[in-house]
């Protein structure tokens, strides 16, 4: 074995055994009454991990905050709808048909591929 790989068991084993001799000096155990068994409850992983319960209460939460924010603030601007214009229409209508005109003051002229017939 590679002495770094030793040096680390051995560092470990070493923390552990000051961890355990440092509580070891505390004798101090918990009693758990009916009471404080009956507020803990127990859990599987699961459970603790997906905290479905938590999630939901908060989903909640998050729309009756919404639903305030709402009541306290009514106004909603009414926004007007452009028509599209013409250059866009007829470029989101047939993509594979894309023309640019370019303009040289006296005569337009089409650069791109020609039409398909």
């Amino acid at each position: 074995e590679r002495l770094a790989f030793r040096d680390k068991e051995r560092r470990e084993q070493m923390k552990k055994q000051l961890c355990e001799e440092y509580y070891s000096q505390f004798a101090h155990q918990p009693k758990l009454t009916d009471a404080t068994r009956s507020i803990g409850r127990r859990s599987s992983m699961t459970a603790l991990i997906r905290n479905e319960q938590s999630q939901k209460e908060k989903e909640q939460l998050m729309k009756n905050a919404e639903a305030e924010f709402q009541k306290q603030h009514p106004f909603a601007p009414r926004r007007q709808r452009r028509p599209p214009s013409p250059s866009t229409t007829i470029l989101t209508s047939d993509p594979s048909r894309f023309e640019v005109s370019k303009c040289t003051g006296r005569s337009t002229q089409t650069v791109g591929p020609p039409p398909y017939r």
